[in-house]
C-alpha cells in the first residue's frame, strides 16, 4: 500500500486549515487548489483524505498566508473535540498515563504521518515524535503544527489544579533551528529547545499519575473498542504482543505487572494471558525482552554504574541482574559493555 495515496487522514484537519484561512481572508478554493477535493467531500461523515492531498492543502495554506508561524497558531487553536471519538476516549481515561497510552496507540487514526513512542528517563517522561511519511519542505510547518496541537490538547489533562510545579518542567524539543517567529508564542508554550537530535515532549513523570476528573471506565471501554475498529478498518491493527511491548516502560525501577498491563489494554488479566498464549508468548517473556532491551541501551553509557542499571530495570539484587543478563546475552554486563565500547 502506498502511504501517500491511502485515504487515512481525518478530514477534520483540512477543514480546520480551511476555516483558519477563511478567517484570514483567503477562500476555501485557493486552499483546495490542486488537491482534487471539494468542500462537499470533506464535510461527508467520516471523510478522509490522502497524506498527499493533505500536503497540498498545507502547502497552499503556508503559501497563501505567507505567515511562517501558521503551524504554531493552528496547533494552539486546537481542542479536545478536534480528535473526535479519540477525544471522548481521552476524556474518559482514569489518569494521564492512560491518556498518553491511548494517544500514542491511536494517533494514526487521525494523523498517520507521525508516530509517537514513550519512555521514562529518570524523573522525566519522554514522548518522541517521528515522521512516518517524509514531510520534505513542510517539515518545520508540520512539526510546529503537530507539537503545538498535542501540547494544547494535553495541557487540559496534564495541568489541573495542583500540578503546576510538575508542569513547569515541560519542554518541547525541535530538531529544526530556532526561527524569529517563535518569540511571538513564548508565553503560550512551555520551554522550547532547538537544533536537538529529535522532536520530543519532555515532562515530569509525576504527571502520569494525575487523575482525570472526567474519567469514566465504561465510556473509556466504548471509545477503546471503536478506536480498535478504526485501526482495523485502516489496516493498522497490531498484535497484542506489540501492544504489551509498547507499554512496558520502567518507572522508578518498576515495570507494569500483568494486571496493570491488562487494565491499560482494557482486558482482564486472564484474557491477556490467553491472547498472548495464542501469539506463542507470555507476559514474562515480554518483560524479559524489554528488560534486556533497556539494559543493553543503558550499558552503552560508560559512566552509569552496573548496580544502578540493575535497579533501573527492576532488580533489587545486582547479582540477580548479572545472572539474568548473562542468560539473555551470553555475556556479563561488564563483558558486554567492554565488547561494545572497548576497554576504558
Amino acid at each position: 500500500m502506498n502511504p501517500f495515496s491511502h485515504a487515512s487522514v481525518s478530514a477534520i484537519y483540512p477543514l480546520s486549515m480551511i476555516q483558519f484561512a477563511v478567517e484570514r481572508g483567503v477562500s476555501a478554493q485557493r486552499i483546495l487548489n490542486n488537491a482534487d477535493l471539494t468542500l462537499e467531500q470533506l464535510h461527508k461523515p467520516s471523510a478522509r483524505i490522502t497524506p498527499m492531498q493533505q500536503a497540498v492543502i498545507s502547502y497552499n495554506l503556508v503559501t497563501e498566508l505567507d505567515d511562517p508561524g501558521v503551524g504554531l497558531e493552528l496547533g494552539l487553536r486546537s481542542n479536545i473535540t478536534k480528535t473526535g471519538l479519540m477525544g471522548f476516549g481521552l476524556m474518559s481515561c482514569a489518569t494521564f498515563q492512560e491518556v498518553s497510552d491511548l494517544g500514542v496507540r491511536y494517533l494514526k487514526t487521525r494523523v498517520p504521518y507521525f508516530t509517537l513512542t514513550k519512555s521514562i528517563e529518570g524523573d522525566l517522561a519522554v514522548v518522541q515524535a517521528r515522521e512516518v511519511v517524509p514531510l520534505g519542505p513542510l517539515h518545520q510547518f508540520g512539526f510546529d503544527h503537530f507539537m503545538a496541537e498535542v501540547y494544547q490538547i494535553c495541557r487540559a489533562f496534564a495541568n489541573p489544579q495542583g500540578s503546576a510545579e510538575a508542569h513547569a518542567h515541560t519542554e518541547i524539543w525541535f530538531d529544526s533551528p530556532e526561527q524569529p517567529y517563535y518569540a511571538k508564542y513564548a508565553d503560550r508554550l512551555p520551554r522550547l529547545r532547538f537544533g536537538m537530535p529529535s522532536n520530543q515532549f519532555r515532562f515530569s513523570a509525576a504527571l502520569l499519575d494525575v487523575p482525570i476528573p472526567t474519567a469514566n471506565p465504561i465510556s473509556a471501554q466504548m471509545a477503546f473498542e471503536e478506536c480498535e475498529r478504526e485501526m482495523s478498518l485502516l489496516g493498522y491493527t497490531q498484535s497484542v504482543t506489540d501492544r504489551v511491548l509498547a507499554l512496558l516502560t520502567s518507572t522508578g525501577g518498576q515495570y507494569p505487572n500483568l494486571e496493570a498491563a491488562a487494565e491499560r489494554l482494557h482486558l482482564s488479566a486472564r484474557t491477556l494471558k490467553r491472547r498472548l498464549a495464542e501469539e506463542n508468548t507470555t507476559f514474562g517473556d515480554l518483560l524479559n525482552e524489554v528488560r534486556k532491551r533497556d539494559s543493553v541501551q543503558l550499558l552503552l553509557n560508560a559512566d552509569r554504574a552496573i548496580d544502578d542499571i540493575a535497579t533501573r530495570v527492576g532488580y533489587a539484587d545486582p547479582a540477580n541482574f548479572r545472572r539474568a543478563f548473562k542468560r539473555w546475552t551470553g555475556f556479563s554486563p561488564s563483558e558486554y559493555r567492554a565488547q561494545q565500547l572497548g576497554p576504558k
